[in-house]
């Protein structure tokens, strides 16, 4: 064999284990990509959901108004449950938008794990804050729902509804720490580690 043939088919050799290298990097980022999709998919779902259930509840709570009457603490817990369902709907498309901007596998993966990192911040913050204002909250859905619904002034008497205020309250607190742990932080878990091990194979 002529030292010609001999380079030719190094070449060729050299050519393949390209391609080869090439089609096991794409394999991989696809892999890579289809296990962050479900984490993805699930933290989003909880995003849309909290969207569509705060527009319904701000659409109903539109048709409690002529139920209210004039007590000014139970128009002003109406006030601010309105407020806290615009906000809460606000964040929840901002969250969706940052979500969308997590392409794991396709973007560069320190952009994927700066944003990834970001979204998490924000949830742990948030989480802080509807456990922190959760009996705020909670207190004034209390109050609106049985002026509407039982036509009775909660601020009459107090003492009376308290202890099924604190109940719902201990039962929402849990609720949403399950949830935030559960559907969040570990599918965020899942992500962060496909993400290092991108890392780790681009070297």
């Amino acid at each position: 064999m002529e030292l010609e043939d001999m380079k030719a088919l190094w070449q060729q050799v050299d050519k393949k284990l390209e391609d080869q290298k090439s089609t096991n990097e794409r394999l991989f980022k696809y892999l890579i990509k289809e296990k962050s999709k479900k984490p993805l998919n699930t933290i989003s779902v909880l995003e849309y959901s909290n969207v569509i259930g705060s527009v319904i509840i701000f659409i109903l709570m539109l048709f409690a108004i002529p139920y209210l009457g004039s007590t000014i603490s139970i128009i002003a817990c109406y006030v601010f449950l309105m407020l806290a369902l615009v906000i809460t709907t606000y964040l929840s498309i901002k969250n969706i938008q940052l979500l969308k901007s997590i392409d794991v596998g396709n973007s560069p993966v320190n952009i994927v794990m700066e944003r990834t990192e970001k979204f998490k911040l924000i949830t742990k913050r948030l989480q802080m804050a509807y456990v922190l204002l959760g009996p705020l909250f909670l207190g004034t859905a209390f109050t609106v729902a049985y002026k509407v619904m039982l036509d009775v002034n909660v601020f009459a008497d107090m003492g009376k509804h308290l202890p099924r205020l604190g109940i719902g309250l201990v039962a929402y607190t849990i609720t949403l720490v399950a949830i935030y742990q559960q559907s969040y932080f570990k599918n965020l878990k899942v992500i962060q580690n496909s993400i290092k091990e991108l890392e780790e194979f681009n070297g």
